[in-house]
């Protein structure tokens, strides 16, 4: 993640993501035309975000694991130790 000191931003900018009770969390940057290139978020959303990615990993990862057991290829796998002593 890339970091700007508070105090390089423009002003206008500044008072925006400190404001207290913004009618929107997030602040858009916009192109010439209209577009979105980036956007700021709060803290707090970022870190619900993080959680959140983070649980459905977990989750993913769970299921990847139930199907691997269901097929018994964990049961069939040799130990480590056996497969470095050839047996």
């Amino acid at each position: 993640m890339r970091k700007i000191n508070l105090n390089s931003l423009p002003q206008k900018l500044i008072s925006e993501i400190l404001e207290k009770n913004p009618s929107s969390e997030d602040i858009s940057i916009l192109d010439a035309e209209g577009n979105i290139v980036s956007v700021i978020i709060k803290y707090n959303t970022y870190q619900y975000l993080l959680e959140k990615i983070e649980k459905d990993e977990e989750s993913i990862d769970y299921e990847e694991l139930k199907e691997f057991d269901s097929k018994k290829e964990k049961n069939q796998a040799i130990d480590f130790d056996d497969f470095i002593k050839g047996e």
